[in-house]
């Protein structure tokens, strides 16, 4: 776990006290006493359709309740847009959570250019 600070970094960062914080899980295993936040990025999570159901239920175990509750996922637009249809279908279902904006970024990394789509989804 990586805990980010942002003090004496000056005026132009939040100084509300916020703390980045990134962990690693087993999202078929989530403790009990697991944190939530109020964002979670994902990446590259549904390219397999039996990941939907788990994914999808880790948002009222990793997410802070509406209105603060927003996920931010990455997905390549065209690897699996059936699983990626399923996953807002049922994450807005069960549990209330709606897609607030999708963007698609060409990115370029280690000499690649990729499309990804962001999803940007929020607890309402």
């Amino acid at each position: 776990r990586d805990v980010v600070s942002h003090e004496g970094r000056g005026d132009d960062w939040n100084s509300n006290g916020t703390v980045c914080a990134a962990e690693v899980f087993d999202w078929n295993a989530v403790r009990a006493d697991q944190r939530t936040f109020d964002l979670v990025l994902a990446c590259d999570v549904l390219y397999e359709a039996h990941a939907v159901a788990p994914v999808s239920a880790l948002i009222p175990k990793l997410t802070n309740g509406a209105p603060r509750g927003r996920w931010m996922l990455a997905d390549p637009p065209d690897r699996a847009p059936k699983n990626r249809a399923a996953f807002l279908e049922r994450v807005k279902s069960d549990h209330g959570m709606e897609l607030v904006r999708e963007t698609r970024e060409t990115v370029t990394r280690a000499g690649s250019t990729d499309d990804v789509l962001v999803l940007d989804l929020r607890l309402r």
